[in-house]
């Protein structure tokens, strides 16, 4: 192990990783939203997400949101159409809500998007800024709300392996996850079951049931 080269990565990393910004493994592209008064921007067929759509959104890819824009919505705006595995971050109201574009689309201003390059696995990013949301938060800036810039975005590090070693960690991640997922589940069953038990109970208490 080593200590990696950037301030904000504060703990040593694997021999034959590196630490990257985001900027030097994909191609950060920001949103835009057409103008609203303007009804023919809008119901076209180009997905179109905003921060909204992934309030409470549990999946990794998402492929629409609420309302799309039309070809002329999205030639009047600043957003651009974003191909398939591009990661999407919202980078204001709130900072770090994260998906995976599972089909071409685009985004609103709210969001700084990542088109990750060949090498680097766009699901390993995802996980690293599920994590990494603290982090982004430290370098916004803003009075009213905090919102990261394309620039400070560009510059966050990111412990890089191999891709082989990538795609191994996401696997392991998913196989985690979804046994903590399902451990979840047999919790909440349990503390249903048991609410019932103690309505059942009280039920008998007061019919007299308990002392019989």
């Amino acid at each position: 192990p080593f200590e990696p080269p950037h301030p904000l990565i504060k703990t040593e990393i694997p021999q034959g990783w590196e630490v990257k910004t985001l900027g030097e493994i994909g191609k950060v592209i920001s949103g835009g939203t057409p103008s609203t008064s303007n009804k023919d921007n809008f119901d076209g067929e180009i997905a179109w997400i905003t921060p909204a759509d992934l309030s409470g959104y549990k999946e990794k890819y998402i492929s629409k949101g609420k309302r799309n824009l039309s070809e002329q919505g999205l030639k009047n705006s600043s957003a651009r159409l974003l191909p398939p595995n591009s990661i999407l971050f919202s980078s204001r109201a709130p900072i770090g809500y994260v998906a995976i574009a599972s089909n071409a689309l685009c985004t609103n201003q709210g969001f700084k998007n990542l088109i990750p390059n060949g090498n680097v696995s766009s699901e390993y990013i995802y996980y690293f800024l599920l994590h990494s949301k603290r982090l982004a938060e430290s370098v916004a800036s803003g009075t009213t709300f905090k919102e990261i810039s394309a620039a400070s975005f560009s510059k966050l590090p990111i412990p890089l392996p191999p891709l082989a070693t990538q795609n191994q960690i996401v696997q392991i991640l998913e196989s985690k996850f979804t046994h903590l997922d399902n451990l979840a589940q047999f919790v909440n069953a349990s503390l249903e079951n048991l609410q019932r038990l103690k309505s059942s109970l009280l039920n008998q208490a007061f019919k007299g049931e308990l002392i019989c």
